[in-house]
């Protein structure tokens, strides 16, 4: 403090100047002012600087989108290899075999519409073989051709199919008394219900593709010959193949992808295995090495081909079916 001491003999006596006093008191609390805010960091201080928070956002939400982009992936592959059925199981490891007639006599050559609402089959209840059509779960089962149709059980071709939208029931037939090949033809009755009438003269099998709109097929000729036919119900081209002398070419098949023709190639009865082929011919591929009696190709997906084969392990050789993985993907 500015204090100032008397000369004389008690040390003690001190005065001061009230001006002084005043400008001491005055410095005294500013001093104490600033002392007080460097022990307590400023409010606008203690706030990270503007560019830090920037930064720090901007990791987060490149983290986000990276992660989003990861799980998108992810996905996205899970989804592409579903398609491409990268991962195969076999789809009727868990099937649910239900019956679908209770008749007396014979029930068989069942096929089913793509829609799986119906399905037709041979049967002889009402005395000869005729073509019958249930609708799934119904119960009712309807007689089609009631005796008119001509012959209609082959077992060495696929004599029962469906037109693309399900709305005509196909069937094989043959002249009884006819032995040339113009005596073979496709016949159509309704599903529904109505009179049956020619579809397909002087064919002995077909497919459609899966949109319906390329149809392959096969005349009874020497070898089988087969076609393809692009829209039209006949082609006036040349058959893209046709079996080498002695051997037949039954049950053709259109690959989901269209890429390929499935089909059973062979000696008659028991010296077949399934071939594929391109729409556009070629050299036809081999599928199975049976070397037997193989019959009734069908595509369950993709990857799946599903069909009968005679078992040399089974006494009689009696049909077994059978899966093959083998020749997929079918481009």
């Amino acid at each position: 403090m500015p204090v100032h001491r008397h000369l004389h003999d008690r040390m003690g006596s001190v005065y001061a100047s009230r001006a002084e006093l005043d400008a001491w008191a005055r410095g005294r609390i500013f001093r104490t002012a600033q002392e007080n805010e460097s022990d307590v960091p400023p409010l606008i201080a203690s706030a990270p600087p503007a560019f830090a928070v920037k930064t720090s956002r901007t990791r987060w939400t490149f983290v986000l989108l990276l992660a989003l982009a990861g799980a998108a992936l992810v996905i996205g592959g899970g989804l592409w290899l579903r398609g491409k059925e990268y991962f195969w199981r076999n789809q009727i490891a868990d099937a649910r075999f239900q019956t679908v007639t209770d008749f007396d006599g014979v029930a068989q050559a069942a096929t089913v519409s793509r829609d799986g609402h119906f399905v037709a089959f041979l049967s002889d209840r009402d005395g000869q073989m005729d073509v019958w059509v249930t609708q799934v779960g119904s119960g009712q089962f309807h007689n089609m051709t009631r005796g008119t149709a001509p012959e209609l059980v082959n077992p060495s071709v696929r004599t029962l199919g469906f037109s693309p939208d399900g709305s005509l029931v196909t069937f094989w037939v043959r002249k009884k008394d006819g032995s040339s090949g113009g005596d073979i033809g496709i016949w159509a009755v309704p599903t529904l219900g109505g009179q049956p009438k020619p579809y397909l003269e002087g064919v002995a099998e077909f497919d459609w593709s899966r949109n319906g709109s390329q149809l392959t097929y096969h005349t009874p000729g020497p070898g089988d010959p087969l076609f393809v036919s692009n829209g039209d119900r006949r082609s006036e081209g040349q058959p893209i193949f046709s079996a080498p002398f002695g051997f037949h070419s039954h049950f053709p098949l259109w690959a989901p992808d269209a890429k390929f023709i499935y089909f059973v190639q062979g000696s008659l009865p028991d010296k077949l295995d399934i071939w594929r082929i391109r729409p556009g011919g070629g050299t036809p591929e081999r599928i199975t090495s049976h070397n037997g009696r193989v019959t009734h190709p069908v595509l369950l997906d993709k990857r799946t081909l599903l069909y009968l084969a005679s078992d040399p392990t089974v006494q009689g050789h009696g049909f077994t079916a059978w899966t093959s993985s083998t020749a997929f993907p079918t481009g």
